[in-house]
C-alpha cells in the first residue's frame, strides 16, 4: 500500500476542515440537520471552500515545512489563511469592483443554506402528510379528542367547519392538524 506524501496529507487534511467548517458554517445559519446540506448548492458551496483551502495550503507548503507535522501546520495555515486572502482579494473588470471572492464564498453559503433549509421543510412536510394519513384511519371520536388534548377546545368544531366549507375529507384534516401541532405526540397516536 503507497504511502502518501506530506503534500498529499497536507491536501487530505485540508479536505478535512473544509468539511468541518462547511458543517459548522451551514449549521450556524440553516440550523438543520447535517443530511440536508448535499444538495447541488451545498456540493457547490464545499467545492469552493476544497479549491480555495486546497490552494491556499499547496502555497504555504515551503514555510510550513519546518513544523512538526508539517502537513497539519500546512493544511492549517493553508485553511486560515485563506480565510485572510478571500477577506483581501478583490476581482476588478474595467477599473470597476466586480466581485470580492468572499462575497462569492457567502453567496454560496446563503445559497447551500437556503436549499438545505427548503430540503428539512420539505421533508417534514412530508412526514406530516404520511401521518396525518395514518391518523385519518381513526375514529372521528378518537380524532377529537386528541385534537382537545393536544390542540385546545375549539379545535375540533372548527376543524370540522373548515372541512366541510372546502369540501375536504374532515378526518385527514384532523389528522393533518395533529401532525402540524405536535408531531412527535401526534406520532404515538395509535
Amino acid at each position: 500500500m503507497p504511502t502518501l506524501s506530506t503534500r498529499e496529507w497536507a491536501l487530505l487534511s485540508s479536505t478535512g476542515l473544509s468539511l468541518l467548517i462547511f458543517a459548522v458554517e451551514l449549521f450556524r445559519s440553516s440550523k438543520v440537520k447535517f443530511r440536508f446540506y448535499f444538495g447541488t448548492a451545498g456540493l457547490a458551496y464545499l467545492a469552493l471552500l476544497c479549491f480555495g483551502n486546497g490552494v491556499a495550503t499547496l502555497l504555504v507548503t515551503k514555510a510550513a515545512s519546518e513544523l512538526d507535522p508539517p502537513w497539519l501546520f500546512q493544511a492549517f495555515f493553508g485553511v486560515f489563511g485563506f480565510e485572510g486572502i478571500i477577506k483581501n482579494l478583490n476581482i476588478s473588470f474595467l477599473d470597476k469592483g466586480v466581485l470580492t471572492f468572499s462575497d462569492w464564498l457567502d453567496k454560496a453559503k446563503n445559497n447551500a443554506s437556503a436549499q438545505a433549509l427548503e430540503q428539512s421543510i420539505n421533508h417534514n412536510i412530508k412526514l406530516e402528510m404520511r401521518l396525518a394519513e395514518r391518523l385519518r384511519n381513526l375514529p372521528l371520536a378518537t380524532l377529537n379528542a386528541y385534537l382537545l388534548t393536544l390542540i385546545g377546545n375549539d379545535a375540533p368544531q372548527a376543524l370540522a367547519a373548515q372541512a366541510t366549507a372546502s369540501q375536504a375529507h374532515e378526518a385527514l384534516v384532523k389528522g393533518l392538524a395533529l401532525a402540524q401541532a405536535d408531531y412527535t405526540k401526534a406520532s404515538a397516536i395509535r
